[in-house]
């Protein structure tokens, strides 16, 4: 890949009732940008070790975190985990989402329509990925997918500095 990133929107909780967490990754090469997702229901913990094992397998130039609210407690786990592990720090970014999230996800829309995403054939994450893409934005389902593989396209764009957020 040229580029690569992952975004990770925790939206933590694992009951019936909880919003997805969405881990997704997405490489850039040749124009096309080629798409992972993990999303699932999952406490902070499995949050953190999910993306970290994803992390490992992909070797991704940046990791992009929601950090919105109470989420953004996610960056000292990620460093306490990596610590007890013995495992370097994660190229963290923390990202605040100021603007609407139906706006950003619409933001898809172009890339959508000029067929740029590639998504990994047979992954469940995936299959739901889309599937939550095609629903949007109708209330009654999640949109957790969604918004992580935009924040994923935004820090394709938009690549930061160590430690910068936006």
């Amino acid at each position: 890949f040229e580029r690569s990133v992952i975004a990770v929107d925790p939206s933590i909780g694992d009951t019936e009732l909880a919003d997805y967490s969405a881990i997704v990754f997405a490489g850039l090469t040749r124009g096309q940008i080629w798409i992972e997702a993990d999303i699932q229901r999952r406490p902070p913990g499995d949050i953190v070790t999910d993306t970290i094992r994803m992390y490992q397998r992909l070797r991704p130039g940046a990791v992009g975190v929601e950090s919105n609210g109470f989420q953004a407690v996610l960056g000292t786990l990620f460093d306490i985990f990596c610590l007890r592990e013995n495992i370097p720090p994660l190229p963290i970014r923390l990202i605040h989402n100021s603007e609407n999230k139906l706006v950003r996800i619409q933001n898809l829309d172009s890339y959508l329509a000029r067929d740029k995403f590639r998504f990994k054939k047979e992954s469940q994450g995936c299959i739901l990925l889309v599937e939550q893409l095609m629903m949007f934005p109708l209330k009654q389902y999640k949109c957790d997918g969604p918004d992580a593989l935009e924040m994923a396209k935004r820090l394709l764009e938009h690549p930061l500095a160590t430690g910068d957020t936006y």
